[in-house]
């Protein structure tokens, strides 16, 4: 999530840069609609054929131009030009990630240079004209923009209340992006586990609504780690509202699949552990600790970490003696790998001829 530009090639790569360039331009005129999150993919993956990319090179070109003609003149326009585009391309990720696309803090030096322009434009052909029509309409438009922006200063500080109004004003524009779409249930689920037990009908709702944004970023990123973590937690809930443990377990291997090492999944098991059916948690436990984790995904840690769970309840079970030995193996302990199948292989010597 902190490298946007994965799977790009080089032209979608300076495509996209060059378009988020544009949209700086754009916002510092217009500022709306506003977020905190320009993260993949409320920026799209952009090319040199997009309308978007051909217009903020144009743009771009007009200022290289208008530098290149002005700047022996010691003009204000080119001084602000230069400084414009030497602050913005250090977070513009032409030399170096930082991290997102884009994002509106980014511009707030960049912005210096569109505040001195406006300025001088102002003083230089509006409040400075001898005639007095053209210095009153100066100051009529200067009142005009001064008022729309404290306008929309006024309306947006609101969102930055508390990270459910934030992450809620940024669901309605950054629609596509991953992050916020997670971070909003996020702070769904995290408001509706504060909630009192006095009111199980809006702790459902909030749930409910968590779960929908949390599978939209899913849907987008399905291996995100941070996704899966609170998707884990999700259907924990569902497991304690409703007891269907098959179901809860066939999401714990989906989440395990995407995202093998999501913490919050051990933990719920081991909560489950003398609690659920001890057939259905032995057969679960080998088969995500060793078929999936340990055969399929090589992430031998977490194979682990799951087959000690069911060690726990079957110590002598030959299954999960056999797929800890071959977790073990996997992951370079030799030592307890043998100790582990020679225990499995006492209990249940057909086991050799497993691969």
């Amino acid at each position: 999530m902190n490298d946007p530009f994965i799977g790009m090639n080089t032209g979608e790569r300076y495509a996209t840069i060059l378009y988020t360039l544009g949209q700086y331009i754009r916002l510092l005129v217009f500022p709306h609609p506003l977020t905190h999150d320009y993260y993949p993919y409320h920026i799209p993956i952009m090319n040199f054929g997009k309308p978007g990319t051909l217009i903020s090179l144009a743009i771009y070109l007009v200022l290289g131009y208008v530098f290149f003609k002005l700047w022996k003149r010691k003009s204000i326009y080119a001084w602000a030009i230069g400084f414009f585009v030497a602050t913005v391309s250090i977070v513009s990720n032409l030399f170096f990630p930082v991290g997102t696309f884009m994002n509106e803090r980014f511009i707030f030096i960049p912005s210096i240079a569109f505040s001195v322009v406006c300025a001088w434009v102002f003083i230089q052909y509006g409040w400075s004209s001898e005639k007095k029509g053209i210095r009153f309409a100066s100051i009529g438009i200067l009142v005009f923009i001064m008022g729309a922006y404290i306008f929309k200063t006024y309306v947006r500080v609101p969102a930055w209340k508390d990270s459910l109004s934030l992450n809620g004003q940024a669901a309605m524009v950054s629609v596509n992006s991953a992050r916020n779409n997670c971070f909003m249930g996020t702070a769904l689920f995290e408001e509706a586990r504060d909630m009192k037990e006095n009111d199980p009908a809006k702790k459902l709702e909030l749930l409910q609504e968590a779960d929908y944004y949390v599978d939209k970023s899913l849907a987008m990123y399905p291996t995100y780690s941070s996704a899966n973590q609170i998707k884990s937690g999700l259907v924990a809930e569902r497991y304690l509202r409703d007891g269907d443990l098959q179901r809860l377990l066939t999401d714990f291997t989906t989440i395990l699949n995407a995202a093998p090492r999501t913490e919050y999944v051990p933990q719920f098991l081991d909560y489950l552990n003398g609690r659920a059916p001890k057939d259905s948690m032995i057969d679960f436990y080998y088969k995500a600790g060793y078929e999936l984790l340990t055969k399929t995904k090589r992430e031998y840690p977490t194979a682990v970490t799951i087959l000690k769970l069911g060690e726990k309840i079957a110590p002598d079970d030959p299954r999960i003696l056999f797929g800890l030995g071959k977790a073990f193996y996997g992951g370079g302990d030799q030592v307890q790998g043998t100790k582990y199948l020679e225990r499995a292989y006492q209990i249940n010597p057909a086991l050799r001829d497993m691969q």
